[in-house]
């Protein structure tokens, strides 16, 4: 089994979510982590909006192509967009015992079904199933990609807005080299960066992923040591935290990365440090 598509959307967008056996699957799964990458490529872009710009829907053929991967048939059927549509691009007459795959099937009733009460052939009552009764399909990268990017825009099962998706540009206020504290060779990158509306954002990125037994825990800590707070769990070599507003960086400057214990109940921090760096005033 893998990590839903829900779960790995809420890790790119840098959540902390996820109990410690979905972060421990993470950390050992190759497909999952990749999977991971892709979709906070997804939310880089998202964010790099021009929340003022015009969105262009894409065109038909593409959600046919979309269709013909997602629920294309685990038989074989193999439909595409070419052979499902007609001469003069309508949505060509299924089989008796077929479901139509065109997106347009999917959203609004065939040509001699419509007007007033018409309702789509394909099912009881007549309505056409969102996703029909097939064997299941090996589960693909795409679809996981898919999932998560259609749940970022539309907010489905996420509760987000487009605010939130399209933040605004930022800018970087500091920058730190991140070092190894104990004995393991691990080293890495912490950007602090603000938005225009004045929300800022840590950025963690390591070299590589660290192959640790435990949890990455993700800190802002006091010069003296005497005081810190946590800003989240680190997955994987990369993550993004938002900066509570009555977090003082300057208060606060080190980035410290710790090794914590899998479902040790404790909250604190565990003393053992594998990086950190400190942020220039």
């Amino acid at each position: 089994m893998h990590l839903p598509a829900d779960l790995l959307a809420l890790l790119a967008l840098g959540e902390d979510a996820g109990s410690s056996d979905d972060l421990r699957h993470l950390s050992e799964c190759p497909e999952c982590r990749s999977e991971l990458s892709e979709l906070r490529r997804v939310v880089a872009v998202g964010r790099s909006l021009d929340p003022d710009g015009e969105l262009v829907p894409p065109a038909p053929e593409v959600w046919d192509r979309v269709l013909a991967v997602t629920v294309g048939g685990a038989s074989g059927a193999g439909t595409t967009a070419e052979s499902a549509a007609g001469e003069e691009g309508e949505p060509a007459e299924p089989p008796a015992d077929e479901t139509p795959r065109r997106y347009a099937d999917y959203l609004r009733p065939a040509p001699e079904q419509q007007g007033p009460g018409s309702t789509r052939p394909g099912t009881p009552g007549g309505a056409t199933p969102l996703r029909p009764d097939r064997a299941p399909v090996r589960r693909r990268p795409v679809l996981a990609l898919l999932a998560a990017a259609v749940a970022l825009v539309v907010g489905i099962g996420l509760g987000l807005g487009w605010d939130r998706i399209t933040a605004p540009a930022v800018r970087e206020v500091a920058r730190t080299e991140l070092s190894p504290v104990g004995p393991l060779p691990a080293q890495g990158v912490a950007r602090l960066v603000e938005g225009e509306d004045g929300q800022r954002e840590l950025r963690v990125d390591l070299d590589e992923p660290a192959d640790v037994d435990g949890e990455l825990q993700v800190w802002l800590i006091a010069p003296d040591l005497s005081e810190m707070t946590k800003l989240g769990t680190l997955v994987g070599a990369e993550g993004r935290w938002l900066v509570p507003p009555d977090v003082d960086v300057t208060r606060w400057p080190l980035v410290d990365v710790s090794i914590e214990p899998r479902s040790d109940g404790d909250a604190a921090h565990s003393g053992n440090s594998l990086v950190r760096g400190e942020l220039p005033a």
